[in-house]
C-alpha cells in the first residue's frame, strides 16, 4: 500500500547513522511512503470476509447453544415419555385406590349403594337393593307402603266424629253449649240472647227504658258510692295546750289545707270544741280561703264557760266554696280570756 504524506517543514531532523533514515531534506519534501498491513498490525485484505463466510457456513457455529432441531427433539422425547416427571405412577395408584373405596371416601358409609341410587334416579340403572332398614324391599315397595299408611290415617281422621277436639264444630254454632253466630252486621242475633229484666238477662226496647227510669228515680241507686250531696270531713285543725291568738300574717303562717280533690267543694258546717273552754270572755274562731274569711258576720264563737268544755257549730258562710287547688286555714281571733286549751276545729263539705 502506498500513501502520499506531507510533513510540516522542520529545520533539523535528529541525526542518524542509518542511511535509510529520513534526512532533513527528505522530511521537508512531499514524498510517497509504502506501508503494509503487517506494518500497522492488521490482517491482510479479505481475511475478515473469509472468516465471516466460514462462520455462516458452519453447521453449528455456537456449540454451547441448543439448535432449533435439538430443542424440538427434546420436547418430542418429553411428551412421549410415559412418566416424564416421575410421579405418574403414584397419582395413578392413588386415583385407583380412591375409586375402589366403597366404605367412607367422602364420609358416606356405602358409596357403592350411592352409585346404584344415582343410577336409579337418573334412569340409567336398575332399582338398588336397599339396606336392611327397608326389610329388603325396593324403593317402590317402600313408597307404596308409605302411601297406604297415609291413606289409612287420612280415612280414619275423616271418619272421626270430632278429630279436632281443640276446636268447636260448625254444628255447635247457635246451639246449646255451643257458640253464638253473627249477623251480616257482625251482631249477635236477638234470638240467641237471653232477654228479660233480671240481672242475668238482656233488656229489650221499652223494658230497657223502664229500667233506666227506675234507676234514675232511685234516691241512691249506687249504694256503694258516696253521693255528691253527702257531707264528708275535709280537714281538722287542732291545737293542744293553751290556745293563743293567731293571724294570717304570723310567721310562720297558720296551717293550710289545700283542696286537691279535683273539683270545687261547698262548705256545710264548721264545728269547734275545746276541752277547757274560755274563761272570762268568749273565743272567736275564723275560717279562711286563701287567707280571706268565709265567715263575715258569722264567725264561730265559743261561749265563756268559765273553763268548762265548750262546743259550737256554724252552718252559715259569706263565701260558700273552695275551688280545686286553693287552700283553707283557721285563725283564733280571740283566745277566751287566755285560759282556753286543747282546741279542735273541723270543716265539713260536699262535692
Amino acid at each position: 500500500m502506498t500513501a502520499s504524506v506531507t510533513h510540516a517543514k522542520v529545520s533539523t531532523v535528529p541525526a542518524s547513522s542509518d542511511p535509510d533514515d529520513i534526512t532533513t531534506d527528505d522530511w521537508n519534501d512531499p514524498h510517497d511512503v509504502s506501508i503494509s498491513a503487517a506494518d500497522v498490525g492488521a490482517d491482510p485484505a479479505g481475511t475478515a470476509a473469509s472468516a465471516v463466510s466460514t462462520h455462516e457456513g458452519a453447521g453449528d457455529p455456537h456449540p454451547t447453544y441448543e439448535t432449533s432441531a435439538e430443542a424440538a427433539a427434546k420436547v418430542t422425547t418429553h411428551a412421549g415419555a410415559s412418566d416424564p416427571h416421575g410421579d405418574r405412577a403414584f397419582a395413578t395408584s392413588a386415583v385407583g385406590t380412591h375409586e375402589s373405596d366403597t366404605t367412607s371416601v367422602h364420609g358416606f358409609t356405602d358409596t357403592a349403594n350411592i352409585a346404584r341410587i344415582a343410577g336409579e334416579l337418573s334412569g340409567t340403572g336398575a332399582s338398588p337393593t336397599v339396606t336392611s332398614s327397608h326389610s329388603g324391599s325396593t324403593h317402590a315397595a317402600v313408597q307404596a307402603a308409605a302411601e297406604a299408611t297415609a291413606a289409612s290415617a287420612a280415612s280414619t281422621h275423616a271418619a272421626a266424629s270430632d278429630p279436632h277436639t281443640g276446636y268447636q264444630k260448625e254444628s255447635e254454632k247457635s246451639a246449646a253449649n255451643g257458640y253464638a253466630s253473627l249477623s251480616a252486621s257482625t251482631k249477635v242475633p236477638l234470638a240467641e240472647l237471653p232477654t228479660g229484666t233480671s240481672s242475668s238477662t238482656v233488656a229489650l226496647g221499652d223494658a230497657a227504658a223502664g229500667l233506666i227510669t227506675t234507676h234514675e228515680a232511685a234516691s241512691d241507686p249506687h249504694t256503694g258510692y258516696r253521693k255528691e250531696s253527702d257531707w264528708f270531713l275535709l280537714t281538722t285543725f287542732s291545737k293542744q295546750g293553751v290556745v293563743a291568738v293567731t293571724t294570717e300574717g304570723d310567721t310562720p303562717p297558720p296551717f293550710r289545707f289545700y283542696n286537691r280533690i279535683g273539683r270545687t267543694l261547698t262548705f256545710q258546717m264548721v264545728a269547734a270544741n275545746a276541752t277547757i273552754g274560755p274563761s272570762g270572755s268568749t273565743s272567736t274562731i275564723d275560717v279562711n280561703v286563701d287567707g280571706t274569711t268565709i265567715m263575715t258576720g258569722t264567725k264561730v264563737v265559743l261561749p265563756d264557760n268559765t273553763g268548762a268544755a265548750s262546743t259550737v257549730t256554724q252552718t252559715t258562710f259569706s263565701t260558700t266554696t273552695v275551688a280545686d287547688g286553693h287552700y283553707v286555714s283557721v285563725n283564733v281571733d280571740t283566745a277566751g280570756g287566755g285560759a282556753m286549751q286543747n282546741l279542735m276545729v273541723s270543716i265539713w263539705v260536699t262535692g
